[in-house]
């Protein structure tokens, strides 16, 4: 897979053009194998590499493998020895972690028909967009996350401060569109307010 120079030497990792894996912006090579001193923050993090196998899991159809990948990554998260292995720029990837694992938990909750089991899914999802929140307080996906929570448990005031909330803020400093789309939803599900809504 090597490609040699005209010499017969092999050339600097820097030409190397069919390594297919992340390169390193820095020094080119695959970003999981990176030894160089490039930005840490243009590194592939283990929390984004435990969102792809999750994705795997789910696309096709298996939701326990799902779960369990997101599971280890959040107790991985919340130990401060393996913690502290992560760059700041991994702090997106995590809040990804939590905002999916805290949205099946939703779902189970929704889909629950034990009011226990319901109540405590809710409760779970809640406790992890919160601490998504606490990661990146400038960050949209926790705060959607917690609208949607409130209104699961019917609490339409609430769901609306955090959605207005949202709107302030971006997802990993992009402007989206979610917290409108959110606050027509209300208007046309709650509030019978389809020209507002619209």
């Amino acid at each position: 897979d090597f490609i040699t120079e005209s010499n017969g030497t092999r050339p600097h990792i820097n030409n190397y053009t069919n390594l297919k894996r992340p390169k390193c912006p820095g020094c080119r090579i695959p970003r999981t194998r990176c030894k160089h001193n490039c930005n840490p923050e243009d590194r592939i993090s283990s929390f984004d590499i435990r969102l792809e196998v999750a994705a795997a899991f789910l696309h096709r159809g298996d939701v326990d493998g799902f779960k369990r990948v997101l599971e280890t990554a959040v107790v991985e998260a919340t130990n401060e020895k393996t913690r502290r292995r992560y760059s700041s720029g991994s702090r997106f990837d995590l809040i990804q972690v939590m905002c999916s694992l805290a949205a099946l938990y939703l779902h189970e909750g929704r889909v629950s028909s034990d009011r226990s089991i319901r109540a405590e899914r809710i409760q779970a999802a809640n406790n992890l967009f919160m601490k998504a929140s606490i990661e990146d307080t400038k960050e949209q996906l926790p705060i959607i996350g917690q609208g949607q929570v409130m209104l699961l448990k019917n609490d339409v005031k609430s769901a609306r401060s955090f959605f207005q909330r949202a709107q302030k803020l971006t997802v990993n400093g992009n402007q989206t569109i979610i917290p409108i789309l959110a606050l027509a939803s209300i208007e046309f599900n709650h509030n019978k307010n389809y020209t507002t809504a619209l």
